[in-house]
């Protein structure tokens, strides 16, 4: 877990010990009673400790604290000594402490970022179904079926895609997590999240089409409707008010291939790549009005692994188009996943 011994102290001062990954406690140091010793220190920075060894306290907001222990340093050396060789100063950990928190806290603001993400998706799903189920209602007691009918069809879209939200939401906290295998007909899973999407594409006069026929079977765990979830949602994102989005799914040899075409942010030829990687928006996507956390388009990667396919985009760089929120481009995501023998 990490390079070093560390405890990490809760508020009510119970503890866990962790032991280094690179360099362990020295044994002069182990023991039920120096571990309870050494989580009672709370005071931030260092501690010299037993046999010329030190300790460093990190105190957080939250009132918990970390407390990396057993460190043997060049500058202050241990007088007796069983374990590692000292392997840094009190100022190369110290800068070794900063990174690790730095990374910590782009952590933590990437989980809320998510999870505000998140948060805003539910109100909203939960909101459709809400009024989709009042509009049933007076069409029941009004007697027309064909909109009782209608509003039925926007409850189920809707609970669909709050299901689906939710595997992503499974998926982004173990996205290589094994899920058993199993053979997906993949044209009917993307025209069931296709038939999820239609009625918040309408409300944007966006006209969302299923061509195929594919026929194909995919071989992996049984998550892979949330792989076109994923690029249909990010193509609605992006997509101005009254445009086309196509979502083809066809044979093509021995695999099936899967592409949504939009008009979307400029990606120039450099950020073809970077755009799949974790935390990666594009220079105009990041200039938009649209937000985002670049999650996405890495958990649709991470997840067309999971079958053994390929992921890339396709810009038409020389058709810019103009919309309401600046300059675009026709866009489109493709997917190549192999088939399984018939």
């Amino acid at each position: 877990m990490f390079a070093i011994p560390v405890l990490f102290v809760e508020r009510d001062n119970s503890y866990k010990f962790y032991d280094g990954m690179l360099f362990k406690l020295p044994p002069e140091l182990g023991g039920t009673n120096k571990l309870d010793t050494y989580s009672k220190l709370s005071k931030s920075g260092w501690h010299k400790v037993d046999y010329g060894y030190w300790n460093h306290v990190s105190n957080y907001e939250n009132g918990e604290r970390r407390v990396f222990i057993g460190l043997g340093l060049t500058d202050h050396p241990p007088v007796k000594q069983k374990g590692s060789k000292p392997a840094f100063s009190k100022i190369e950990f110290e800068k070794y402490l900063s990174k690790l928190q730095e990374r910590e806290q782009e952590y933590r603001n990437e989980t809320d970022a998510d999870f505000n993400m998140l948060i805003h998706d539910l109100r909203r799903l939960s909101a459709s179904i809400y009024h989709a189920a009042e509009e049933a209602r007076a069409a029941h007691y009004g007697g027309d079926r064909d909109a009782l009918a209608n509003r039925l069809e926007s409850i189920l879209a809707a609970q669909g895609m709050l299901k689906l939200r939710t595997d992503v939401l499974d998926l982004a906290g173990n996205p290589n997590g094994d899920d058993g295998t199993f053979q997906t007909p993949v044209f009917k899973k993307v025209d069931k999240v296709v038939r999820c999407f239609r009625p918040s594409a309408e409300k944007r006069n966006i006209e969302l089409s299923l061509a195929g026929p594919s026929h194909g079977r995919c071989l992996g765990p049984n998550v892979f409707e949330i792989l076109p979830y994923l690029l249909i949602d990010n193509a609605i994102k992006y997509s101005p008010a009254n445009s086309t989005i196509e979502v083809s799914c066809r044979d093509v040899e021995k695999s099936v291939e899967i592409k949504i075409s939009s008009i979307g942010p400029l990606i120039s030829g450099d950020e073809k790549k970077r755009i799949f990687e974790k935390g990666y928006r594009s220079v105009a996507a990041r200039q938009g009005q649209n937000s985002g956390t670049g999650t996405g388009l890495f958990l649709a990667k991470q997840l067309v692994g999971q079958f053994n396919g390929e992921i890339w985009v396709e810009v038409d760089e020389e058709k810019i188009i103009e919309t309401s929120g600046g300059v675009a481009q026709e866009v489109s995501f493709c997917v190549s996943v192999p088939v399984e023998k018939q």
